[in-house]
This record gives structure tokens, C-alpha cells and sequence, in this order.
């Protein structure tokens, strides 16, 4: 049973405690230690699955203790240890400490606000079952006090319950009952603006096809855990959700409505987020993503999410399918995948997991979705993180309760630029952005412009033998230099608290005027083994092949040869073949980086803090182990090293400057610009 989230009263004091959690403990301590006498102690029985939840506990169970003035928290041993005092703590992976917050009882007030002039389509698909209709109503409620316009479109079938098993093998007791007197129920009682009914048919001969496009029959038994019956079920289950989306469509073609966010909802209410008890933190959360959301066609660069507050929607998701959102490009690029393109995804999901997941569902919407180029949105918040905006938010509880931080003011009249050197923490950076309340005009979680400004990322080139969904995600477009000039850019983001990234190269190999400009970077070897993942996860390699270094510079020229040198001198460069890259593109390429207002190592110790300081941002580095997946042998580090040996001069050049420009002084919220070469 899931926890209910914390009562309003404690909220602010969560809220101080994640803000200022460090990693580490401030040491050993022991049970049954005295509250009046000792120094130190534990507090048993915080196992939870959010860190707001297990922090909310332990500060009760502290403000009981006289001498706690100090917790920390881990939340997979479920204990809380507390201190008098924490003069020397030390870092431990998965702990968090910090002090008592002051004040933190208080409650937060809740404001009042004018819904949003944005239109809402929920689209609600499947079975009425036992014809509840309270969760639908509440939905409707919650998004008519946010929203200016909520519509209602309902496709349902004509039985109350389906012919097809469940996927628990049970099979439904309402399977021959009419739906329709529910149906008129439900259009008296929620006004939804369309409503279609259909007829689902049984298994035929038709659709005796498992995912493979082969016979079930031909399959031995149980290679695909889950037989014909129930595979039927549940393609009607996705052709309901089309469905759904038709309708919405049909009244965006008829009346130009532009809906900024599509929610999946079921008719029976059956959704994971009524389990925590606070529709009302689901629609705050829907509320302040939308607010960020441009209306676009491009389905690259948006995202879905899961209502659940507790499970993301993911391959090991079992609910979070019966609800999830994000703009309407997004929830109509992952419904036509996963059914024009069903043998794909399937074909997928089997070769990730060995064998298709029992719990099937949610498994096939998100990769549908990564099939799709939608990023499905993950639980993002550690403590300390402050990964609080709403592009970022997955909507967990501890991603709701987070406080937004304050944005700092910005001197530069065009805002800070990134130049974003793929797989060196450029994506880390734009959640931090996005958490600063920066003006970002994309929902991509790298933050780039792709169609309008040619930000890319760009790892392949145009004709390289790879589908058309890879051409258009990886490759350049135009070469109409407008297009990308800063000239655009500054018209296009007139404000100085604008965020830029790009992922592809500088304009013309010079740097924009008027931003704040400044680069990660990364040792070049480490960044390529990064990169080879990547092109396995996006099927760019086959993942045997992900550790070959021929087969990768085969299948990305460009991110395996002196990538770089390549980003920072223009497109003219990039498009150079390989072995092309000498001493005097080096020479040129330490001259532009000399001229960044900040070069940071992402890996360096104080990158972190140099990040605070110059830039205002809170930069987490990741604090679990990497992903050994395509890790490099010795012998092809050593390869890759010599075959980029540029590279690695320009990145030895890089630590010199990173070196010198230390100075919080010059700063892109508390400085004018300045500039420094060696």
C-alpha cells in the first residue's frame, strides 16, 4: 500500500531538508541511544519509496529527540541516524545529511490563480467495467480550476467489460453485458465534447499473428509468455487509445483548436495516482509543465508522463500505462508506432528484456515511445539536486515538493549559450537551467532548438545508411546559414535570462556576441565510450558491435574523429573526411576555446562548484556507477586515443584554461563579460 504524500504543514520543512541534503553521513551511530544524553542515534522504520515521504519521518521522530539537530537518511536500509553535531561528516553512496530545518513547520499557503488560457484534452479509452465515474469527474474538476478550456473525449466498447483475458489470466464476468446505458450515463453526468462506441471482436483467424508477425502456433510454449487471447486484447486496448486521439484530432481539424496536452485516462477510474490520495499535486504538476510547453508537430523533442507519483512510466511499469500525458505530437507519434510499426516494438522490448515482460503494458508504451524519439520522463530528483522545474518534473511526489530556486539576474543581453559537446553533462546542465526558470523555447531534454535552429545533436551525416527516423534525429539539416546565425538566435531569444544549447557546431566556427558562452568537456576517450552506448540504445550499432571501434566510426565518422575540433570550427569542418583534421584546425580550435567565458571539466572535482558559481546553477555529477554496457578494452582505449590524438591536446589545452578562469567574478548572473586567452 502506497504512502499518502505528507500533510501540507510539513511541507516546507521537506522542502529545506532535500534543498540542503549533501551526500554522507556524520557517523557511526547505534540503537537505544539516550535522547537527553547521548551524541548520537537511530531512528527505525523509514523504509518508503520517496525520499519526501522517509524525510518526512525522520523529522517527526527528530523534533521528539532534545539533542537531534542533525539527520541523515538512506532510503534503502529504512534508517534515519541523528547527531548533536556533524563537524566532520563523511561521503557515503545512497546516504543525504543535513540539519534540522528551522522553522519548517509552517505551512506553505496555497495561491489562488486564473486558470490558464490553454485548452486540455483528456482522452479516455477502454472498457466503463463497473461504470464509476467519480475519478473521471474528479480529473475534470481538478483541470477546469487550472485550465480555460478541459475537453472530454471518450471511446469505449460496446460491453461493459472485455471478451479477452486479463493479463493475470482471469477472465472478465461482464463480458456479454451492454455498455450502453453506462455510456448515456457518462454523456449526461461529464458533457464530453465526442464519444465513440465500437464492438470488439474475439480472436480470429485475422489476428492470429504473435508480435513477430508469425502464427502463435508456431511459437513453442511459452517463448512469449503470454498466448493469442490475450495479445488481441490488448491491440484493441492500444486501437481504443487511437481512437481516442482520432476524436481529439477531428475537432483540432474542424474547429483549429490547439490542445497544449493530451492525457490518457481510463473510463473506470483505475488509474495508480488515486492511490496517493492528491489529484490536486497531479494537475499542480501538469499545471507548471504546460506552462513550458510550445505547441509543435515535432515529436523529437517532447516527452510523456506517468501520472503515478510512484512508478515511472517504464519497461517494469505496471499501472502507469492507465495514465500518462505530455503534448499531443507526443502521445500521437507513440500511439501510431505501436501500432502501424507493433512487430518493431515488440521485437524491441523482447531483444532488451530476452523475453516480453509479463506485465506487457506500460513495458510497450515506453518503448513505443523511444522507438518515437518521446522521452519518457523518469523519476529525476536526488537530494540536494533542485531539479525542480517543470520540464524536468516527473511528477513524483519528491519532484513536486521541491522548491522552485530562485532565478539569478543575468547581464548578458541574449542569455547564456552552451556549447554542448554530446555525452559531457550538457543534458544535466539543461535541467539545471530549466530549475534556474531560465527561458528555454523547447521541451528537449538537452534543451536544443533542432527544426529552427539547426541545433542538432549532429552525429551522422545525411547520407549514411541508416533509417529516415535516424537521418532526421542525428544528421544536419539546411545549410541556409539564416538559419542558424546569431542574428536569429538573438531575434528569435531577445531576453537575458534566455538558455540556448547547441549540439551541433558554432555558427561558422566563431562564437555569438552578446551571450554568455561557455563549454563542458569531458576526457575525449571517456566522452567516445558514452557516445558508443548511445548509438546502441538508438540502434545505431548492434549492441555486440557497440566496443568495436571500427564499427563505430563506420556507423558516426564524425563522433569518433577528432568530434571536438569538429564541433568548435563550423560545419565546414565537421563535414571534413575522416583523417582530415591536422595541427591547424588544433591551433584554430584552441584559439575559439580561449575565448569562452567559461570552460568547465565535467568530470573535474569543482566542476560542481564552479557551476554555482559562475553560472548559478546547481550541477550534480552522477553518484552511482556507470553503465559498464560497450565499456572499451584497454586496446581500443589506446586506439581511440592515438586515432584522436588532437583531440586530446585540445582537451589538455582545455584543462589549462578551466585552470584560469576560476574567478566567481566573471559570472553570467554577476559580471560583465570578459575575456581571457593563453
Amino acid at each position: 500500500m502506497h504512502e499518502a504524500p505528507p500533510a501540507a504543514a510539513a511541507r516546507t520543512a521537506i522542502r529545506q531538508w532535500l534543498d540542503s541534503a549533501a551526500n554522507g553521513h556524520c557517523g557511526e551511530t547505534r540503537l537505544g541511544a539516550s535522547c537527553t544524553a547521548d551524541a548520537s542515534g537511530q531512528f527505525r522504520g523509514v523504509f518508503s519509496t520517496s525520499w519526501a515521504h522517509a524525510a518526512d519521518k525522520c523529522l517527526q521522530a527528530c523534533r521528539a529527540c532534545e539533542r537531534c539537530r542533525f539527520i541523515s537518511l538512506a532510503l534503502w536500509i529504512g534508517e534515519c541516524h541523528w547527531y548533536y553535531d556533524c563537524r566532520a561528516p563523511q561521503p557515503a553512496g545512497g546516504f543525504y545529511f543535513a540539519p534540522l530545518p528551522n522553522g519548517g513547520e509552517a505551512a506553505a499557503a496555497r495561491r489562488a490563480a486564473a486558470p490558464i488560457r490553454k485548452a486540455v484534452a483528456l482522452q479516455v479509452s477502454g472498457h466503463v467495467k463497473s461504470c464509476r465515474l467519480d475519478e473521471l469527474k474528479a480529473h475534470l474538476g481538478e483541470c477546469r480550476l487550472r485550465f480555460s478550456r478541459c475537453d472530454l473525449f471518450v471511446h469505449t466498447w460496446a460491453t461493459m467489460e472485455p471478451a479477452t483475458v486479463h493479463w493475470t489470466g482471469s477472465a472478465s464476468a461482464r463480458a456479454n453485458v451492454s455498455s450502453l446505458a453506462c455510456v448515456a450515463r457518462l454523456q449526461a453526468e461529464l458533457e464530453p465534447v465526442a464519444v465513440r462506441v465500437d464492438v470488439q471482436r474475439g480472436l480470429t483467424e485475422q489476428m492470429d499473428a504473435a508480435p513477430d508477425g508469425l502464427p502463435f502456433r508456431a511459437h513453442g510454449a511459452g517463448s512469449l509468455r503470454f498466448h493469442a487471447e490475450r495479445h488481441v486484447g490488448y491491440r484493441w486496448m492500444a486501437q481504443g487509445m487511437q481512437y481516442a486521439a482520432d476524436l481529439r484530432r477531428d475537432v483540432e481539424r474542424r474547429d483549429g483548436v490547439k490542445y497544449w496536452l493530451s492525457l490518457r485516462l481510463r473510463p473506470d477510474g483505475h488509474a495508480d495516482s488515486r492511490r496517493a490520495g492528491d489529484l490536486a499535486a497531479l494537475w499542480d504538476c501538469i499545471q507548471r509543465k504546460t506552462s513550458t510547453y510550445i505547441y509543435s508537430n515535432q515529436s523529437a523533442s517532447l516527452e510523456l508522463v506517468a501520472c503515478s507519483p510512484y512508478e515511472p512510466l517504464g519497461l517494469r511499469g505496471h499501472y502507469a500505462d492507465n495514465c500518462f500525458f505530455g503534448p499531443p505530437a507526443a502521445v500521437d507519434a507513440v500511439l501510431s508506432t505501436l501500432i502501424t510499426h507493433a512487430p518493431a516494438v515488440y521485437r524491441r522490448l523482447r531483444d532488451r528484456n530476452g523475453l516480453l515482460p509479463a506485465q506487457l503494458d506500460a513495458s510497450v508504451i515506453a518503448t513505443a515511445a523511444a522507438l518515437s524519439g518521446v522521452q519518457t520522463r523518469q523519476r529525476v530528483y536526488i537530494p540536494g539536486a533542485r531539479y525542480s522545474a517543470a520540464s524536468s518534473l516527473s511528477c513524483h511526489i519528491d519532484d513536486m515538493l521541491m522548491l522552485q530556486p530562485s532565478r539569478p539576474p543575468c547581464d548578458f543581453p541574449h542569455g547564456a549559450m552552451l556549447l554542448h559537446f554530446s555525452k559531457s553533462s550538457g543534458t544535466a546542465v539543461c535541467n539545471s537551467a530549466h530549475a534556474l526558470g531560465c527561458t528555454i523555447r523547447t521541451l528537449a531534454k538537452n534543451c536544443v532548438v533542432r527544426e529552427g535552429l539547426q541545433d542538432g545533436p549532429w552525429w551522422v551525416r545525411r547520407n549514411a545508411n541508416l533509417s529516415w527516423w535516424h537521418i532526421a534525429n542525428f544528421a544536419p539539416g539546411s545549410r541556409r546559414a539564416e538559419r542558424r546565425s546569431c542574428d536569429t538566435r538573438r531575434r528569435l531569444h531577445p531576453t537575458a535570462d534566455s538558455f540556448h544549447a547547441v549540439e551541433s557546431t558554432l555558427h561558422e566556427g566563431k562564437l555569438c556576441a552578446g551571450f554568455y558562452n561557455f563549454v563542458l568537456i569531458r576526457t575525449p576517450v571517456d566522452r567516445m565510450e558514452s557516445h558508443a552506448r548511445e548509438l546502441g540504445q538508438f540502434e545505431m550499432v548492434p549492441w555486440e558491435q557497440c566496443s568495436d571501434l571500427d564499427a563505430l566510426r563506420r556507423a558516426s565518422p564524425v563522433a569518433f574523429d577528432h568530434y571536438y575540433i569538429r564541433t568548435l570550427l563550423g560545419r565546414d569542418v565537421w563535414e571534413l573526411p575522416m583523417g582530415s583534421i591536422n595541427t591547424s584546425h588544433l591551433h584554430a580550435a584552441k584559439e575559439l576555446l580561449s575565448q569562452f567565458d567559461a570552460v568547465i571539466l565535467s568530470d573535474a572535482p569543482d566542476s560542481e562548484q564552479r557551476m554555482r558559481d559562475e553560472l548559478g546553477m546547481h550541477f550534480k555529477l552522477p553518484t552511482s556507477s556507470p553503465n559498464r554496457a560497450c565499456a572499451f578494452s584497454p586496446e581500443v582505449r589506446s586506439r581511440a586515443a592515438l586515432a584522436n590524438s588532437l583531440d586530446i591536446s585540445l582537451f589538455e589545452f582545455a584543462k589549462q584554461v578551466h585552470a584560469l578562469k576560476k574567478t566567481p567574478s566573471c559570472a553570467w548572473h554577476a559580471c560583465q563579460k570578459m575575456r581571457r586567452s593563453l
